[in-house]
């Protein structure tokens, strides 16, 4: 009986596990659509179906599809709205671990790229982000294929694969613009991959790029006409990507750790990323063992970490998306770390202990998904508007701090003597935003008004409280801690 190869293609049996995993990736996810609009990208994307506007600095592929899920679901509410857009990501999400299971199974064996897709379909940076109506799912689902494209390019070059090619980096660029990653990795190729003849290579993957910028041409048709619009969007979102938002957070200033602290930590969990570090080193000692999807997954993750890490755009709570494409790599490493307890212990007994070392490391990262899940529906937000509803006179939220729409830009700017005057008995702010101030004031060289609105947050808090702090460890937009002043009395006690 002849033996199949590492990287041939897998068996109908493992696709089919693929495919059930997938389902219930998409089964857990869907059970979030009834959950309120707690994302600023879910804002956005409600708004611009609602009402057919397009906002230059993002593209708008995500749009289209749920404006299309929106009609055929016939939502008509921001909370209808809100649900069918999420069943669009999580199907995207199922795509995503269909498209992983083929990238890491081209160098894993079955067992080890089952835990692999294992890993990243229960991580709760991937949970999170599959139930969320935002662009990073779709943008991680697509870009997979277009890795898979560029290493078949690669293995057989023929012009049908770069028009595959070509049209799968048009459509991750025209859900989020960070696809132009992708072209970034096309041109990078020949340093990781033997290509044969390199100016053969350019010559195939020009056509390629010529047909990405059509299709996002043709998605994109909104923003296309109306040039002077789209530039001035991707100039905007460049200027953030190198001064930063709010904040300047340099790699420097992070020890250029920021992500490995911040995110990828309560993003996949500290053993899994022990685990994947290992799984990294032993991949890098036995290179040849690494097929050409698998090199490419490696090099598509150590550039968004990269740049993740340079940029001194780190926003929290938002900032751990930006490393979502280092979860194959993740998962990757963990299935080198299996295979080479299954190498190990195969000679001699018992055999059984890799898999339960397997099942042990997929159960921290379950296990903290679980109690996001659980969280997500108890959010303090939600928890916050309760009480408030119990509560005499008006209230005024500031941004993040509810389930609502804010009333103000920022209680920091809101002149508290005049509201108490029409009749406002609290206020409410979120960690998102002044923990934001709090996290700057702790850095040097940021603008001045860091510093002053971080210190007027500070004479506020002077006000009694009543604070909704998680339960249980959020991320991302999850799961901020709510504080809710009583500003009834004219002035702060104990202040003159």
């Amino acid at each position: 009986m002849r033996r199949r190869r590492r990287d041939a293609a897998p068996a109908r049996s493992e696709w089919l596990l693929a495919l059930l995993l997938a389902a219930a990736s998409f089964a857990w996810s869907t059970t979030g659509l009834a959950l309120p609009t707690l994302h600023p990208d879910e804002t956005r994307l409600v708004r611009e179906v609602a009402t057919g506007a397009v906002d230059p600095r993002h593209p708008t592929l995500l749009t289209h599809l749920a404006r299309g899920a929106t009609a055929s679901a016939g939502a008509s509410s921001p909370a209808e709205i809100a649900a069918a857009g999420r069943v669009v990501c999580a199907a995207f999400g199922a795509l995503a671990l269909v498209a992983c299971w083929r990238a890491l199974r081209a160098t894993l064996r079955p067992r080890g790229a089952a835990l692999g897709v294992a890993v990243v379909a229960a991580s709760p940076l991937f949970v999170l982000d599959a139930r969320t109506l935002a662009p990073d799912t779709a943008s991680l689902a697509l870009g997979l294929a277009a890795l898979l494209s560029l290493a078949r390019l690669v293995e057989r070059p023929t012009a049908s694969k770069s028009v595959v090619l070509g049209a799968a980096i048009g459509l991750a660029t025209s859900v989020h613009y960070g696809g132009v990653l992708l072209v970034v990795l096309c041109l990078s190729t020949p340093l990781v991959l033997s290509v044969g003849d390199p100016r053969g290579f350019y010559r195939r993957l020009a056509p390629a790029i010529a047909i990405a910028a059509l299709v996002f041409a043709v998605v994109n048709v909104p923003l296309v006409v109306r040039p002077a619009e789209l530039l001035s969007g991707w100039w905007t979102e460049l200027r953030s990507l190198v001064e930063g938002d709010h904040l300047h957070v340099s790699v420097f200033s992070s020890a250029g750790v920021f992500h490995l602290r911040s995110s990828l930590v309560p993003g996949v969990t500290l053993p899994v990323l022990v685990a994947a570090s290992i799984g990294w080193g032993l991949a890098l000692r036995s290179r040849q063992k690494l097929s050409a999807t698998g090199r490419l997954v490696m090099l598509y993750g150590g550039l968004a970490l990269a740049i993740a890490e340079l940029s001194p755009l780190k926003p929290l709570p938002g900032a751990a998306r930006y490393v979502l494409p280092t979860l194959p790599a993740v998962g990757l490493g963990c299935g080198f770390v299996l295979q080479a307890l299954e190498d190990v212990f195969r000679p001699r007994a018992p055999r059984w202990i890799p898999t339960a070392a397997a099942l042990v490391l997929l159960a921290v990262p379950l296990w903290s998904s679980v109690r996001l899940s659980r969280g997500l529906e108890h959010d303090t937000r939600t928890r916050a508007d309760a009480w408030l509803a119990t509560r005499a006179g008006r209230v005024l939220r500031g941004p993040l701090s509810s389930t609502r729409p804010a009333d103000v830009p920022s209680i920091a700017t809101v002149d508290l003597d005049a509201a108490r005057r029409a009749g406002v008995t609290h206020v409410a702010t979120s960690s998102f935003v002044y923990g934001t101030f709090a996290r700057g004031s702790r850095l040097a060289g940021q603008a001045d008004y860091v510093y002053a609105r971080h210190a007027r947050y500070q004479e506020l808090f002077e006000y009694p409280f009543e604070e909704f702090a998680p339960g249980a460890p959020g991320l991302g937009w999850s799961q901020p801690t709510i504080r809710v002043l009583d500003i009834r009395t004219p002035r702060p006690p104990g202040r003159p």
